[in-house]
């Protein structure tokens, strides 16, 4: 052994001897695990361009025409049986199905592509398509027959082949229709060598001006007068009907439905019961109010009588939501008709008051007196702000002007996901969307008294045999108990959840936001006055039935019901009560899906 590390000749030859088995082993092994494997995976890129040609050898017609590509994925072969699979080397996972075969025809002549991608194992051939970069935005917005002008590419770049000539890039805007409103594609299409596609896409949206509409709808005062039945538009998922655009281009609009009965409650209307619910409950409920919505002077003086309004404007009050002042609404009347209201017969509370503290309304063109047993109907005012877009509709009740606000909810959306005001059906009943709760879940309030869903009737209760009626939901004759016990069956329980309703004590002489209340848990409750789209709905069923509402009152044997024909809720004994309908609000579970519909009156969501 010696004689062999002595040996210097010997000793070079042994390490070069080792480095040659050492470097043997490493190309075996690098055949075993690479070089082999990547033959196996050659043998399926063949394999897959093979299954491809014989594709088009029994379908010629497919074939691309001259100067045309076409492609044809393993998922298609797959699907439709004309090869097993494809698998990645010495494994059992799959290759992406959206490997390709791509083939050009060029003078007649076929040139194919393949890219499989297999694991690690992946097509040598150039497949990333090249990068179009637009000139101006990828979104623009464009007026109601405002032409449109394309811009153009600024740029195309491939990995491949460098910078490519702009002017190679097809680009196809014959879709864009400026004459109807409404979303258009421009497309932008480019190929490099290898055929490789990129396709972008620039969106047009094509709006009308409302601000525009409301001026070529109305004369020089630009006000809605009279029997008009175009002036309605949706706006956070609520109907408005327009009163005005404003020397600044705003818009105000004031609520179609009755949304809440108030009395007004206060020395003035700032601060008053009604003010703040305006302020501190509605206007929330909105749907990005601060964005849409602009601070509006309203005239809230006190009137000397029902035909001297001259006070009206003495004293304003700066607010993003009020009521109507009744120069305001003067200003809507046209032959004994006010376009805030016509079609509908409700009363509606009004701003101003006379001076001895008298609430009054409007009623079509005439005015009302509520006395202190009356809860007037509220219609809340708002102005939107200048420019806003319609994205469709012609004004009508069937179709208003849809604002860009919000969009309709999508199929599979969660429930809880929409806008407060949206209308939902809920086990073949219409309800509206009327908080959204901090846990998920959705308080629902009925457009109109529950019914029996077999028959269509209206579900009634009778409370003149009820000796001091309170609404509780322990006595088996009342419409709380009747209601829980009984009426739930008609809905669908399963996605019904218990939850806390308070019952108000309705006291004449003190502001909502003072009522006496008491928590009970329940399923299913009567809508309070004060709630959220409470009022009296301007629908068939509603006129059929007064309407029962939860409130409590101070006097023993005094119920609170809306009268469906002018909206206004009265006290009344209920020795005059009998068969009466019930708006009912509930809480459910609020990943329920959309499974159709807009959310609108006439397509309300159905989950």
């Amino acid at each position: 052994m010696n004689w062999i590390l002595s040996n210097k000749n010997l000793k070079k030859c042994l390490i070069l001897s080792g480095i040659g088995i050492g470097l043997c082993l490493i190309g075996y092994l690098s055949w075993v695990f690479f070089f082999s494997y990547y033959a196996v995976f050659q043998d399926q890129e063949d394999i897959f361009l093979e299954e491809v040609q014989r594709y088009y050898q029994y379908r010629p017609e497919l074939l691309p025409k001259e100067g045309d590509t076409k492609e044809v994925t393993l998922a298609k072969l797959l699907s439709e049986k004309r090869i097993q699979g494809l698998y990645v080397p010495k494994t059992h996972k799959v290759c992406e199905d959206t490997s390709w075969v791509r083939v050009h025809n060029e003078g007649g002549e076929y040139e194919y592509f393949v890219y499989l991608k297999c694991g690690r194992y992946e097509s040598k051939v150039d497949h990333e398509p090249p990068v179009i970069e637009l000139n101006g935005e990828k979104e623009i917005i464009l007026n109601h027959n405002q032409p449109y002008e394309e811009m153009g590419v600024k740029k195309v770049t491939d990995a491949v082949d460098g910078t490519l000539k702009t002017d190679k890039v097809e680009i196809d805007a014959s879709n864009v229709d400026v004459t109807k409103p409404g979303v258009y594609q421009v497309t932008y299409k480019v190929r490099d060598s290898h055929y490789n596609q990129a396709v972008v896409t620039r969106t047009v949206n094509v709006r009308r001006n409302l601000t525009e509409i409301v001026k070529s709808s109305t004369d020089e005062s630009h006000y809605f007068k009279g029997a008009v039945s175009n002036n309605y538009v949706i706006f956070s998922g609520m109907v408005f009907r327009i009163i005005n655009v404003n020397e600044d281009g705003s818009v105000k609009v004031v609520s179609e439905d009755i949304l809440s009965n108030l009395r007004y409650i206060g020395d003035s209307y700032e601060g008053s019961s009604v003010e703040t619910w305006l302020n501190e409950v509605f206007y929330k409920r909105l749907h990005d109010a601060d964005q849409y919505v602009v601070d509006t002077n309203f005239c809230v003086g006190d009137v000397a009588s029902m035909t001297d309004f001259s006070g009206s404007c003495t004293e304003t009050v700066k607010a993003k939501v009020g009521l109507l002042s009744v120069d305001e609404f003067q200003k809507t009347v046209l032959n004994q008709r006010s376009s805030t209201n016509y079609g509908n017969s409700f009363t509606s509370l009004l701003a101003n008051r006379l001076v001895d503290g008298t609430s009054i309304g409007s009623h079509d063109w005439l005015y009302v007196k509520y006395d202190s047993s009356m809860i007037p109907p509220i219609k809340p005012v708002l102005t939107l702000k200048a420019d806003m877009y319609v994205t469709e509709g012609n004004g009508t009740k069937e179709t208003p002007y849809k604002l860009y606000d919000y969009e309709y909810g999508k199929e599979h959306d969660e429930i809880r996901t929409r806008l407060v005001g949206e209308y939902v059906n809920f086990s073949g009943q219409t309800f509206r969307i009327n908080e959204i709760d901090q846990d998920g879940s959705v308080k629902l309030i009925g457009t109109k008294p529950l019914i029996n869903n077999s028959t269509g009737s209206e579900l009634q209760v009778k409370i003149d045999d009820i000796e001091n009626y309170q609404y509780n939901l322990d006595d088996e004759n009342n419409p709380g108990y009747i209601l829980n016990e009984d009426f739930v069956e008609f809905l669908d329980e399963d996605n019904i959840l218990t939850k806390k309703f308070q019952i108000l004590t309705n006291d004449q002489s003190l502001p909502y936001d003072q009522f006496e209340k008491e928590t009970v848990s329940a399923r299913l409750f009567l809508a309070s006055t004060v709630d959220l789209f409470s009022g009296a709905n301007n629908n068939v069923e509603t006129h059929k039935k007064t309407q029962l509402y939860s409130d409590h009152a101070l006097g023993s044997d005094i119920a609170y019901q809306a009268n469906t024909s002018n909206g206004v809720v009265y006290e009344i004994g209920t020795f005059n009560m009998s068969n009466l309908g019930l708006k009912v609000t509930l809480y459910i579970n609020g990943s329920m899906k959309i499974k159709s519909g807009k959310g609108t009156e006439a397509s309300p969501y159905i989950i």
